[in-house]
């Protein structure tokens, strides 16, 4: 499940919704990641994590991501 922190960034998936869930969501043992990859598989993520978390990019910090991104396995 793809969720964002952002209701901004969920906007960009969506066209012409009339409505968007708004839920909290529990990441578990989450992996951070701070760069964008394809190296990422859910079987070697799934083994050791519940999630992935994909920070933005902060005043002097070194993310690749604009918005707060976050992937939940289980």
């Amino acid at each position: 499940v793809y969720v964002a922190a952002d209701s901004e960034k969920s906007l960009q998936y969506v066209k012409g919704a009339s409505r968007m869930l708004l839920c909290k969501t529990q990441l578990g043992r989450n992996r951070k990641v701070t760069a964008q990859t394809t190296t990422l598989s859910p079987e070697n993520v799934k083994s050791e994590n519940d999630s992935i978390f994909g920070p933005r990019l902060t005043g002097g910090g070194n993310a690749s991501f604009d918005f707060d991104e976050i992937i939940v396995y289980h």
